[in-house]
């Protein structure tokens, strides 16, 4: 899952945190995102090819929830994610969140059984380069995940800003070695990537985004069109309502 946006940044892999928002009341804000990318890449594993990626993201006074979904061009099948959280403040440097994903795969021949229930809890700093350390736990598959982003942006000019993360992650498979990225390795492995994203707003509420990203593991994959590193690319076009 490419999953929450505002973690995204910190994930995915993934797409960095790409959204425009708009307050539709005073304590109520929309951002919708529609997204191309050359593949789709889950915590160091490529799951796809080309993939379209929808998102909308609902948020007010901390609390938020939305739907990510992953719609592969190929044979290679659909995802939704369904999240929830809540962001607060603890001091004047330092943010928590937590929340849960539920992963689902609505054109799976075994859909009950493939679905999973992830929660999570985080930490980000307001300090240089914005570092934030992030837990999953998966109920479903029993699997542990912990990562670690950090990001930079750069203004070029008052619409148009150059923006840099990167990220490593550690992934704690079940005995049966199975986890959310969908490989079959009895060996717990690491994970890493940096995305370099091109943003520029189109209106106070749009903004289009281009970027390249490159993720690896320490673990070789299963999948015939994935391997131990990943280059790809994406363009992202956000709106906010």
């Amino acid at each position: 899952m490419k999953k929450h946006l505002a973690i995204l940044a910190a994930a995915a892999g993934s797409v960095s945190a790409l959204s425009a928002q708009t307050s539709v009341q005073d304590d109520l804000s929309v951002s919708t995102t529609f997204a191309f990318e050359s593949a789709y890449v889950f915590r160091g594993v490529q799951r796809a090819e080309e993939t379209f990626m929808p998102a909308i993201d609902i948020s007010s006074k901390g609390a938020y929830f939305g739907a990510w979904g992953a719609l592969p061009t190929g044979n290679y099948g659909d995802e939704l994610d369904l999240y929830g959280g809540y962001g607060f403040e603890v001091s004047e440097l330092v943010s928590l969140d937590v929340g849960g994903t539920y992963y689902s795969y609505p054109t799976s021949e075994d859909f009950d059984n493939d679905n999973t229930f992830e929660i999570y809890g985080g930490a980000s700093f307001d300090v240089m380069f914005n570092p934030a350390v992030y837990v999953f736990y998966d109920f479903d598959l029993e699997n542990l995940t912990v990562e670690g982003s950090a990001g930079y942006s750069y203004p070029l000019s008052d619409a148009a800003s150059l923006d840099a993360t990167g990220y490593v992650g550690w992934v704690s498979l079940d005995e049966e070695g199975w986890n959310t990225a969908g490989t079959e390795n009895f060996d717990d492995y690491f994970y890493y990537g940096v995305n370099l994203a091109l943003s520029y707003a189109l209106a106070e509420n749009a903004s289009v985004s281009v970027y390249g990203n490159f993720a690896g593991s320490t673990e070789e994959q299963v999948f015939e069109y994935g391997d131990k590193n990943t280059i790809w690319y994406g363009l992202a076009v956000t709106t906010g309502f």
